[in-house]
């Protein structure tokens, strides 16, 4: 009798989803735009989650839960590149003496940042923020795009 029950639960709770492709929000809410044209609703619940509105344009590798209504429950999320096609690093800002940089959650390395960006982030240690940014130098980054993830 046990496994009748089982049932309805499957379609209450959905199955796991890995999806990857671009972020679109609006006023009626944050999709994601896969590489085929199609859009799926995103339901951001959480600290994890809530970030995603916050990028616009970015190409983000996600996992979740499929809804019955057919949106994707974000669990978490992985920033692949900006919107300008450049590699992202996600995590908090760091300061070490005059040098500030961003705890990359994916390498999981500190990446100091150029001076212009120091300034802007010297202020905020912990914050989490997104960097779209080259590469200069060893664990060096210049920042061309950066959004601020924290209310």
């Amino acid at each position: 009798m046990g496994g009748v029950n089982a049932v309805p639960a499957l379609f209450l709770c959905g199955c796991a989803l890995h999806a990857v492709g671009y972020i679109e929000s609006s006023d009626d809410g944050v999709e994601l735009l896969h590489g085929n044209g199609r859009t799926t609703p995103l339901v951001l619940v959480g600290d994890e989650a809530e970030p995603v509105a916050k990028l616009d344009g970015w190409l983000l590798d996600m996992d979740g839960q499929r809804r019955i209504d057919g949106a994707m429950r974000v669990r978490s999320w992985r920033a692949i590149e900006g919107p300008h096609g450049v590699s992202a690093w996600v995590g908090p800002v760091q300061s070490f003496g005059s040098r500030v940089g961003i705890y990359d959650r994916t390498s999981q390395a500190v990446y100091t940042v150029d001076e212009e960006s120091s300034v802007r982030l010297r202020g905020l240690p912990g914050a989490l923020v997104a960097a779209e940014a080259w590469v200069t130098g060893p664990q060096a980054i210049y920042v061309i795009h950066l959004v601020i993830l924290d209310p």
